[in-house]
């Protein structure tokens, strides 16, 4: 395997001299520890969590869809909060039940849905975008 130059600053370079000496192993032996390290512990990228955070709340809505009939007898006109196809706590105000759920769970992708007899609407709103003609 070829092996590629890269350049760093001259503090970068004493600090990975300084910790290969106190480690005893070589510089590229930090540097490879560093990028294990690195990818075990950085953020994953925004839009794969999005994606996880999507496809838990579509999860929840087919629950909730799957369990409306039984939520409507003790719920009706409520909100729920559901979590893992479960309803884990339901308030008349939305925004208190928010809070409760948020102090409980933080960022956690949970349901927080109005228990009625019909679906929600679905609105759909489309933004203005100009186009370029090619005549």
């Amino acid at each position: 395997m070829p092996l590629e130059t890269i350049q760093v600053s001259p503090a970068v370079y004493r600090t990975v001299i300084n910790w290969a000496k106190a480690d005893d192993i070589t510089p590229n032996q930090v540097i490879e520890r560093l990028l294990v390290w690195q990818s075990t512990h950085s953020p994953k990228p925004v839009e794969a969590t999005l994606e996880v955070r999507y496809r838990k709340v579509r999860q929840e809505l087919q629950a909730f869809e799957q369990q409306r009939p039984s939520l409507l007898k003790e719920y009706q006109g409520q909100y729920i909060a559901m979590h893992q196809g479960q309803v884990i706590d339901h308030d008349v105000d939305l925004r208190v039940l928010h809070q409760r759920v948020f102090a409980r769970l933080k960022h956690t992708p949970v349901l927080l849905k109005r228990v009625t007899a019909e679906p929600e609407r679905e609105l759909v709103f489309r933004s203005p975008r100009f186009e370029r003609s090619e005549a």
